[in-house]
C-alpha cells in the first residue's frame, strides 16, 4: 500500500489497525489444529472480516520476484499452501463459510486466492513427482 514502504510486519500491524481498524479481528493470531499426522501450529499475520466473509492475510516484505526472469519469490510461493492451510482450519475447525487469502507485499502486489487451490496444486505436484512437499495432507 502507498507509504508502506520496506515496512516490518509490526510497521504493517501498526498500518492496519490505524487504516482498516473496523474490519480488523485480529494480528499474530495463533493457530493450531492436532490431527492423526500430529500437531499443526502457526500464526495469522492479519485476520480481517468484511461483511459475512474473513480475509486471512500473509505480510512478505520481499517482491514477487523478479519481472525480467520470471523467477518468483520463494517466500511467496511458500506463503500459499500456508495460507490455504490456515483458511481451511477456519471453516473445518470453526464452521466458517466464507474464506480469502491474501499474500502481499508493502510494493501494491498481492495474491488473492482461495483453499481450494491447495487441490490443484497437489494435483500439480503429485504430477511433477513432488508429492515429498505435499506436507499439508494430513492437516486438514
Amino acid at each position: 500500500m502507498k507509504g508502506w514502504n520496506h515496512l516490518s510486519h509490526s510497521g504493517i500491524q501498526k498500518e492496519i489497525k490505524k487504516r482498516l481498524a473496523s474490519y480488523l479481528i485480529s494480528t499474530e493470531l495463533p493457530l493450531w489444529v492436532k490431527s492423526k499426522a500430529g500437531l499443526l501450529t502457526g500464526h495469522l499475520d492479519i485476520l480481517l472480516k468484511v461483511g459475512d466473509t474473513l480475509f486471512v492475510c500473509d505480510y512478505k516484505p520481499d517482491g514477487l520476484g523478479d519481472p525480467k526472469t520470471t523467477v518468483l519469490s520463494s517466500s511467496f510461493i511458500q506463503s500459499i499452501p500456508q495460507v490455504a492451510v490456515y483458511a481451511k482450519i477456519l471453516k473445518k475447525e470453526y464452521g466458517v463459510k466464507k474464506v480469502v487469502c491474501i499474500t502481499f507485499n508493502h510494493k501494491n502486489e498481492a495474491w488473492i486466492y482461495h483453499d481450494s487451490l491447495l487441490s490443484d496444486l497437489e494435483t500439480y505436484m503429485r504430477s511433477k513427482g513432488f508429492s515429498q512437499y505435499i506436507l499439508w495432507h494430513g492437516y486438514i
